[in-house]
């Protein structure tokens, strides 16, 4: 009989007369003939399709009935697609098949016999499908950063610690610690600061050290108070405060009463005369005032003219006679020159309407080397004469006519002849005029200034015009001592039409007025008639201008007149103090006082200091007496008492050049008082009870102890009994139980002279070494270490050792195992247990912990029990075993969960629900999922296992002399130098054909790449993997996918998808990343 198509023939037929097949597929061999070679190749064998024939019985009850059921098989018996096909002798074997063929059938009335052929294309029958692990993750172990050994190699980050164990090696997970001593691997004494009352340890490796607490007081006093107060004093801003005499505050460009210094005798003057009023307050002889206000200006007073020609403009000079002329310059001077010619006449001709009624005259300046010819005529009579010849030389002429029949001629003043008309028809000025002739006569004119309607006469001596002004009295008194003076004019004495330049020359005189009357010296002088220093109260002065030119047309002009004076320093001056309180001071040792000088002091000047005290308050005082710059106040001793005394000062200053001044920039005052005889000094007590018992102690101070002077320390751990101690010396004997106390110190300072005091240091050290060589609670805030043959040292802010780490931190380990074999088997039950060093410490240390949901933990609690905690609440609680190596075990089904100790039932606790594992990923292995509280000793032969286990395993694995092997049902982690899990990798097969596997791989870690190989060929996938993603790689599918989802594209090329058969050994890469669960169907041949 069969089944097809996932029904048995007896649903369609009466029954199976026959099956036919063969013991296999027919198999033929793969053979290459070669001529002339015996026999052929051999490349194999090649397998046929297996078949299979059926002969049936189908029985109806009629023909039609017959070919009913006939239908009815064909439709579950001719099928597209391959079904499966089971025999019923071998009911746990499959083939996949399809009917082929026609269906024969042999009808004998109502019966039929028919022929059923079915193939399998693939002439292997499939088995059981089977599941095994292949390969199981690590324990992973963490911890970012170096650590040491204890022989002090360093050990790599990531990597654990491996100590001798309970079977070979075990692995170490310690908390992270910090070495505060900077000489870990070299050690040398040092000076460590701590947190007072916290907890420490000190550990050594060889030798031994000693545990000083080391505190250092500040001095509360480092000197005998003194009888009063130290006073002193200065003056460097303030010197308008006092009372001067000739002396003066001023600013030192800074402060504006920064430096004192002579104060000036007087005021500067200045006087200027240049307005009209100034003008018209002196008197005038020829002088003229012209415009008003500070335009107006004086001049000398000359003739008026109807035309001023300076002769730089020929076209003036436009009459018909004007010929051989021409503007010429030189020497700054403008002229017109006249130069004779053989062939024509030459001259300058002009034609004013001149008559000679009231008469006219003209000036004019020239120069000639020859003799020529002037005409001047009204039209009816002319004045004709000769110019005479100046040599080449310039002269200055004039022609006055008194009527149309005299006048005169005049040469610098001097009448040359008279003059007589005579008649001339046409009425011209003509100049210099020579007929053709005598070539290269020079005839210069320089300037012409004419008048009609006036005689003006003989001019005065040689042509020069002068005028004379006197100033009103300047009172000079607001000077005082004069330093410096001056006088300047300010004037115009260039003529505007000739080359001549006038004079303006200013003389001075002295007067002295008594009574409002002043009595003037009588004499001029071209200088101030006084020197530097001279005293000018109640003196007077007055000046002299005369101005005078030789030109008649321009005179010189005066604007102003400027007379200034400086005043000069007072000769002496001084200044004194206000009363300064000193009675603060009660008694001086030393007094002093000094000055600066602001800046160099000027030639011919001085300063002295004198100084006066009052013993009353002020009443009375002292006469002054010179005082030294830079020495002690006179008058005042060690005895004098000075309880309500005032000081007072006294600078005088003095030149002899009134031009400067001493300054002087600041002063300074000083008075130092006495000191006590003596003082005694209580240093507040300080609890050294913390220390326990001590070992030695020591005092410590600097001092400097003038003679005449001491310094005491005392010592007390009760404040009241008293010990002197030494510099350097202990505080009290060793081996004193300081537990409770409270140290006290006090020191007395003396002194026999009231001036010298003694010195101590601004601190005070005290050292304490207690007995204890580890465990240190400090006292102070300081700690001094001092080793002795130690070869490395540790000290830890701990109440207990760790493992030796180098200078600096070392971070906290953490170990944790995967816990998919449990969780996503979906099991209710398991067990982990594994041999613990217990150290017997009252602290919280974790052997198990896990994350997830609910939580699941096994620790030692600080009274050094163990508690085992589920889903937020405590299950069991036993007491922890004594200092050792135990086996430690907890197991668990849906309803029991139970703790072992040492093969021992320590609790056991009754579950509603079982342990509930939800997301849980990792189990922490002596340490909190948080990588805290670690178990800080070793832990070694670790099992895993999905089964819930009975006291007869417990007993064994705690009284076992071997560790633990591997067993389907359970990971062992022997931590013999490596974080590997023991297991098997080898493929368990019972089929007799090759068969293709499905690997699903659950990832515990993270890796950037995964491969899978059965030695011979692999599969590789290049990409990050994160821990619990699950990688599933399908040989017979050739599909790889990540979390459900294809992820052919980083499938290594190379790749291969294999199968397997009995005895493979699987293997991956990176090893121990992974749990590895491999699925396959068992074929049959």
């Amino acid at each position: 009989m069969f089944s097809f198509n996932g029904k048995h023939a007896n649903v369609y037929f009466s029954k199976v007369l026959d099956v036919k097949r063969g013991m296999s597929a027919p198999r033929s061999p793969k053979l290459q003939s070669i001529p002339g070679k015996v026999g052929a190749y051999f490349f194999g064998v090649d397998t046929d399709v297996y078949e299979i024939e059926c002969s049936v019985l189908i029985k109806g009850t009629d023909r039609e009935d017959l070919w009913r059921k006939i239908r009815i098989a064909n439709g579950w018996l001719l099928q597209d697609e391959l079904k499966e096909l089971v025999f019923d002798d071998e009911p746990e074997l499959t083939y996949q098949a399809v009917c082929v063929k026609e269906l024969d059938i042999d009808e004998i009335l109502e019966f039929g016999i028919g022929t059923i052929r079915f193939i399998a294309p693939d002439a292997v029958a499939e088995g059981q499908t089977k599941e095994q692990r292949v390969g199981s993750a690590s324990a992973q172990f963490s911890r970012t950063g170096i650590r040491y050994r204890e022989d002090g190699t360093e050990v790599t980050d990531n990597y654990p610690v491996y100590k001798t164990g309970k079977f070979g090696q075990a692995i170490l997970v310690e908390e992270g610690t910090a070495n505060l001593l900077d000489s870990a691997a070299n050690p040398t004494q040092e000076e460590v600061q701590v947190e007072i009352g916290q907890d420490y340890y000190l550990s050594v490796v060889d030798g031994l050290a000693t545990i000083e607490h080391k505190r250092t007081e500040t001095a509360p006093k480092t000197t005998i108070d003194k009888e009063g107060t130290d006073f002193s004093g200065s003056n460097d801003n303030s010197w308008n405060v006092g009372t001067l005499t000739g002396t003066a505050a001023a600013s030192d460009g800074t402060n504006q009463y920064g430096v004192l210094q002579l104060a000036k005798s007087g005021t500067d003057k200045t006087f200027v005369d240049t307005t009209d009023s100034d003008w018209n307050a002196g008197t005038t002889n020829n002088i003229t005032v012209y415009q008003t206000g500070t335009n107006s200006y004086i001049t000398i007073t000359l003739p008026s003219w109807d035309d001023l020609d300076g002769m730089n403009d020929l076209t003036q000079w436009n009459g018909a006679s004007t010929a051989g002329a021409a503007v010429t310059t030189e020497g700054g001077t403008t002229f017109i020159r006249v130069t004779s010619s053989a062939s024509a006449a030459t001259g300058i001709d002009k034609r004013p309407a001149i008559t000679f009624t009231n008469g006219f005259t003209i000036d004019f300046r020239a120069r000639t080397t020859g003799t020529s010819s002037f005409y001047i005529s009204d039209g009816t009579v002319g004045f004709i004469d000769n110019i005479p010849n100046t040599n080449n030389n310039w002269a200055w002429f004039r022609i006055a006519i008194a009527n149309s029949s005299s006048g005169a001629l005049y040469q610098n003043g001097t009448l040359v002849k008279n003059l007589t008309s005579q008649s001339y028809a046409t009425r011209r000025i003509l100049l210099g005029y020579q007929s053709a002739g005598t070539a290269g006569i020079i005839k210069d004119f320089d300037a012409v200034y004419y008048k009609i309607g006036a005689n003006y006469g003989q001019p005065p001596a040689n042509h020069i015009y002068t005028g004379d002004f006197y100033s009103r009295e300047f009172d000079l008194s607001d000077v005082g001592l004069v330093n410096t003076f001056s006088s300047n004019s300010t004037a115009s004495l260039e003529s505007l039409y000739s080359g001549v330049s006038g004079t303006n020359d200013v003389k001075f005189q002295l007067g002295t007025n008594t009574g409002g009357t002043t009595t003037w010296s009588g004499t001029w002088s071209s200088t101030m008639p006084f020197t530097k220093g001279d005293d000018l109260t109640n003196k007077r002065l007055k000046y002299w201008v005369h101005l005078s030119m030789q030109d008649s047309g321009d005179a010189p002009c005066l604007y102003d007149q400027t007379i200034s004076l400086t005043s000069g320093y007072k000769t002496s001056g001084t200044y004194e103090s206000p009363a300064i309180d000193i009675s603060q001071v009660k008694k001086a040792s030393s007094t002093l006082q000094n000055w600066t000088a602001y800046g160099s002091q000027p030639a011919g000047t001085s300063i002295s200091l004198q100084t006066r005290f009052s013993t009353d308050g002020g009443t009375t005082w002292s006469a002054y007496q010179d005082t030294t710059n830079g020495s002690s106040i006179p008058g005042i001793t060690q005895t004098t008492d000075l309880s309500n005394a005032r000081f007072q000062y006294k600078f005088t200053l003095s030149t002899s050049d009134v031009a400067v001044t001493p300054k002087l920039d600041k002063t300074t005052y000083s008075f130092t008082t006495g000191y006590k005889p003596s003082q005694t000094i209580t240093i507040a007590g300080y609890p050294v009870g913390s220390i326990g018992t001590s070992a030695n102690s020591s005092l410590e101070w600097s001092e400097t102890k003038p003679s005449g002077t001491n310094v005491v320390f005392e010592s007390s751990l009760d404040g009241t009994n008293w010990s002197t101690v030494t510099n350097g010396g202990t505080l009290f004997p060793a081996g004193s139980d300081l537990t409770g106390k409270t140290l006290y110190l006090r020191y007395t300072l003396s002194t026999s002279d009231n001036s010298k005091t003694p010195t101590l240091g601004s601190s005070i050290t005290w050292f304490i070494q207690q007995q204890e060589p580890n465990k240190i609670k400090p006292a102070t805030s300081t700690l001094r270490l001092t080793p002795t043959n130690v070869s490395r040292w540790q000290l830890e802010q701990k109440p207990y050792a760790t493992g030796w780490n180098d200078t600096g931190t070392r971070n906290s380990e953490v170990l944790k195992v995967f816990a998919q074999e449990i969780v996503n088997d979906g099991k209710d039950t398991g067990t982990i247990d594994f041999f613990a060093y217990e150290e017997a410490e009252n602290f919280k240390r974790y052997l198990i912990d896990a994350d997830g949901t609910y939580g699941f933990s096994l620790f030692r609690n600080s009274d050094n029990q163990y508690e085992v905690w589920h889903n937020g609440s405590q299950q069991i609680v036993a007491a922890s075993p004594s200092a050792g190596w135990h086996h430690v075990g907890i197991t668990w089904n849906s309803s029991t969960l139970n703790l072992y100790l040492d093969g021992n039932l320590a609790g056991s606790a009754s579950l509603i629900s079982g342990i509930n594992l939800t997301g849980t990923n990792y189990f922490y292995i002596g340490c909190t999922k948080s990588g805290t509280n670690q178990w800080n000793s070793l832990i070694d032969d670790l099992v895993v296992s999905q089964e819930f286990k009975d006291i007869n395993y417990f007993v064994e694995r705690a009284n076992s002399t071997i560790p633990s092997q591997n067993s389907l049902t359970s990971k062992v982690y022997p931590f013999d130098e490596s974080l590997v899990a023991i297991g098997d990798s080898t493929i368990v097969y019972n089929g007799t054909a090759e068969t293709f596997p499905i690997f699903t791989i659950t990832f515990a870690a993270s890796t950037t790449n995964f491969k899978i190989t059965n030695d011979s060929e692999y599969v590789q996938v290049t990409r990050n993997f994160a821990a619990n993603d699950v990688l599933i790689v399908d040989c017979e599918k050739q599909l790889v996918t990540l979390n459900g989802a294809s992820i052919m594209e980083y499938l290594d090329l190379d790749s291969d998808f294999f199968n397997v058969k009995s005895g493979d050994v699987i293997a991956i890469d990176p090893a121990g990343i992974a749990t590895v669960d491999v699925s396959f169907v068992e074929r049959w041949l």
